[in-house]
């Protein structure tokens, strides 16, 4: 039996040991034995993949960071802004030339342009889908404690929203209890954290290992030679004691591998390649994100095909000097980005290497002074080769106060994209099953729509590159995606492109536009029935005494004497005769 099997038997039983410890814990050990048992699922995946998560502490204003650039809705976006608003003139457009972003971002823009970077609109922590009208009559099931920084900041990472504090894992954690397997070395975990504690990689078998963007790969103080020959030494002797009790030996055991490893770990980091992408070092995010890309480019030597990273910056917190302060860090973001996808570019990892950014919630459109409040639904940002960039995920929200989107009256945005989808289609490019999908988003259930397809890999059936989660037409090229009437439909699979119930071949082959929704109330013939009407009948919208029918009755006579329809046989009628 090698290491990872007695690793394995070892967690099963410990979980099955412990089911009698609460009935609240039951449900966190029934994950746990879940996961073990599942162990060995991935362990055929042979390619390298890597998630970096950028959290922004603080909540932040995403409606500062992206902003509409087409003149009336600028226009609409500042008369709400005020005095916060972005200058039009120092906006970075975009392709298609409707949005722009903060000109402190003007390389995220390039990005952008380029295809690797796109954004996601309007998302945010939520139960089950919601409505403004929902939340004013008090039916809507809402995450708690919205607009607190903890509490949002717990439940985004733990991707748990009915509840605070029932459970400690973070879907980045439960996602990593899955892949363990995929990864040759049986002591290092899939979890990387350069920004210490973090409820996101928690998992139930596994833990993040801290590695300083300052320092490095720690060593064990309590184990090393140079510091302290004697203690050494001790250590060596009480780690080599055969045990009979379970829980001695499998301390002694993944102690002595955990050292091994470890000092593995950091012998490779001391001797990973010097990058030559330049970067700020006096910025920690950067530093942060520079260390991401010295653990990927050890990543065969340390046997790693699955890795997931978690780095953050702080300062989103806009209450007050937001111009400024928020100037400032999307700056460093925005050069930190940079930076790290060349990195990726150099390593030649960047269409294995995914970098998504979260922030607790976003602020609202409403202004406080000089700063803006805590608010609900936010973009946010996904880089990498394989993104399907230069688009916006999703539908931006209606910047009108007390609009459909809006919680009451201060441009608080309720989202319409949940965490949970979010996460599962960064889980899902990472190769978890769509089975598994469920264990690590427990709410995901919830909403119709599990893969947001914002990856180039995505299924694309009619190969027009737009990916069918994201196509208005999957099995039809669209590639403009053009749709007439917004409706789920595009136009070049709706039949019926000015959704009036008229189909589209009906209205072209009888001369009206397909496009007009007005003319399904026209009469052209006179005969008491409109367009929309004969369309349902079938019958000459053009010609006054049509006998659907055939009854012998014409088609108006039926609907002056009896209002019948004219497409039914009206058997009394067709007994009397039109007298």
């Amino acid at each position: 039996m090698n290491y990872q099997d007695e690793r394995r038997s070892f967690m099963k039983k410990m979980a099955l040991g412990s089911l009698g410890i609460s009935a609240l814990a039951m449900q966190n050990k029934l994950k746990l034995i879940q996961s073990a048992f599942a162990a060995g699922t991935y362990s055929s995946l042979t390619d390298h993949k890597s998630l970096v998560c950028v959290f922004l502490y603080g909540g932040n204003d995403a409606f500062n960071m992206f902003v509409p650039y087409e003149t009336t809705a600028y226009d609409n976006y500042a008369n709400i802004r005020k005095n916060l608003a972005i200058p039009r003139d120092s906006l970075v457009p975009v392709s298609g030339g409707e949005n722009s972003f903060h000109p402190s971002m003007a390389q995220s823009a390039a990005l952008y342009d380029q295809g690797k970077l796109a954004l996601v609109s309007n998302v945010g922590t939520l139960y089950e889908p919601v409505t403004r009208a929902q939340i004013l009559d008090h039916t809507a099931v809402l995450p708690p404690d919205l607009y607190s920084h903890s509490h949002q900041q717990e439940i985004w990472q733990t991707g748990l929203s009915h509840a605070i504090g029932v459970d400690n894992s973070g879907w980045g954690g439960r996602m990593a209890d899955l892949l363990m397997d995929a990864n040759s070395n049986p002591v290092l975990p899939p979890t990387f954290t350069l920004h210490g504690n973090n409820f996101w990689q928690m998992g139930d078998l596994s833990e993040p290992l801290a590695v300083s963007p300052w320092y490095g790969v720690s060593k064990f103080d309590f184990y090393d030679e140079t510091d302290s020959p004697a203690r050494h030494s001790t250590w060596q002797q009480m780690l080599a004691i055969s045990r009979n009790h379970i829980l001695g030996s499998h301390f002694a055991s993944t102690t002595t591998d955990a050292i091994t490893r470890l000092g593995a770990l950091r012998d490779a980091y001391l001797n990973s390649p010097t990058l030559q992408t330049p970067y700020n070092p006096n910025s920690k995010l950067s530093r942060e994100l520079h260390a991401v890309a010295k653990l990927i480019a050890i990543r065969q030597t340390l046997g790693l095909k699955r890795q997931i990273f978690f780095v953050a910056i702080g300062g989103f917190d806009t209450h007050s000097e937001q111009l400024t302060i928020h100037s400032e860090r999307l700056a460093e973001l925005d050069s930190a980005l940079q930076s790290f996808y060349q990195m990726t570019q150099e390593l030649g990892v960047e269409d294995t290497v995914t970098t998504f950014t979260a922030s607790e919630f976003g602020r609202s459109l409403t202004i406080n002074g000089d700063g803006t409040d805590h608010a609900w639904g936010s973009h946010a940002l996904i880089m990498g080769g394989d993104v399907a960039g230069g688009r916006i995920i999703g539908e931006l929200p209606a910047y009108e106060l007390g609009g459909p989107d809006d919680v009451k009256d201060d441009g608080r945005f309720i989202p319409k994209i949940a965490t949970d989808q979010y996460g599962a289609t960064l889980a899902r490019w990472m190769d978890l099953d769509d089975s598994d999908l469920n264990a690590v988003f427990p709410h995901l259930a919830n909403f119709s729509v599990r893969d947001l397809g914002f990856f180039n890999s995505a299924a694309d059936s009619d190969n027009d590159g737009v990916p069918d989660q994201l196509d208005n037409c999957p099995t039809t090229s669209n590639s403009s995606q053009a749709n007439n009437d917004g409706d789920a439909q595009g136009d070049a699979c709706d039949s019926d492109d000015d959704n009036d119930g008229m189909n589209d071949e009906w209205e072209t082959a009888h001369g009206f536009d397909p496009f007009d929704a007005a003319d399904k109330n026209l009469d052209p013939d006179q005969d008491g029935f409109t367009n929309l009407q004969e369309s349902r009948f079938g019958s000459d919208p053009h010609v006054f005494d049509t006998d659907n029918d055939n009854n012998g009755i014409p088609d108006s006579v039926d609907k002056r004497r009896r209002g019948a329809l004219p497409a039914i046989i009206d058997l009394v009628l067709n007994q009397k005769g039109p007298g």
